[in-house]
């Protein structure tokens, strides 16, 4: 094993370091990458990256859309993520208190408040352009005022709370296919905090199916991952709070699909100039709309 350094920037904890050692074999495209950190930012921490495209995992086509078995395996292993948090939780107590690295909620909110500030008057004006969304227009308009007071509500976890990923898209998926099975793992876990599953499920479907597929099999899937989360909450000893999370998911769409349209609604300029893209986005905004979710009120106002 040879020492090398490079210049790199990683965050952990609320530091940030550059030109951190990294320890690799000398290899020209080594499998693992070791940093490890300085003694005044933490050094019994490590950061292990991994090259996994050698194992044939590989990035999807955002504008394309995920198919339904993408869809499927990229729930599933949602569901492993919520399931093994909820067992976790049941042997040693809260997961904000094991773990110090979440994302903290009072930080969240003020990202989703730079997200409402920036992103909906773009997602406003993008749907003020087309002559046949007027009414979604005023109710993404009207949303634009009364988001900020809707945050607590967006963002407040629910008893049980398990670990979400807050920001399960595409973009931060990888697939392979194996054994004629497509197989995903997650990247990103910056956001990663206590949530409520729904959270996940809600901006997978409404960010990277197309119109087509969520409406056609979105239901579907819901219910699929709603068997996942108790089958494998059943396996590791956590019946109770599986079941409990599994009665909540229907009743938690309007508030997960609205942050979910707050995330959206933040890169709206990835999708703007894409037209498959925008359709995506303006069918999410309608759908929306005609669910009532655009409407949706804080919770001490209900």
């Amino acid at each position: 094993m040879c020492t090398i350094r490079i210049t790199c920037t990683i965050i952990w904890k609320n530091y940030v370091t550059t030109n951190t050692t990294i320890l690799c074999c000398k290899h020209k495209h080594p499998k693992k990458i070791f940093a490890l950190f300085a003694d005044e930012i933490g050094g019994d921490s490590e950061l292990v990256l991994e090259d996994v495209t050698a194992e044939g995992f590989e990035s999807a086509d955002f504008a394309e859309g995920l198919t339904e078995e993408r869809a499927r395996s990229a729930l599933y292993a949602a569901a492993r993520l919520h399931a093994l948090s909820l067992a976790l939780r049941e042997q040693e107590g809260p997961l904000d208190q094991r773990f110090d690295f979440l994302f903290p909620c009072e930080r969240a909110a003020a990202g989703y408040l730079r997200l409402v500030r920036r992103g909906l008057p773009q997602l406003e004006a993008f749907l003020r352009g087309r002559s046949d969304c007027v009414e979604e227009a005023a109710a993404v308009s009207a949303l634009v005022a009364r988001a900020p007071s809707l945050l607590g509500t967006l963002l407040r976890p629910a008893e049980p709370a398990p670990l979400a990923h807050a920001d399960f898209w595409s973009g931060n998926l990888l697939f392979r296919e194996k054994e004629g099975k497509s197989e995903c793992i997650a990247l990103d876990w910056q956001m990663v905090s206590l949530g409520r599953p729904m959270d996940d499920v809600a901006l997978l479907l409404l960010s990277s199916l197309t119109p087509e597929m969520r409406r056609a099999v979105g239901d579907s899937l819901i219910e699929e991952y709603g068997d996942r989360l108790e089958a494998e909450c059943l396996r590791l000893g956590a019946a109770g709070a599986g079941a409990a999370v599994r009665r909540g998911l229907r009743p938690d769409w309007p508030r997960a699909a609205l942050r979910a349209l707050l995330l959206c609604a933040g890169s709206v300029d990835v999708a703007l100039g894409e037209p498959r893209a925008e359709r995506r986005l303006l069918e999410a905004v309608r759908d929306l709309h005609g669910q009532g979710v655009l409407a949706l009120k804080p919770d001490t106002e209900t």
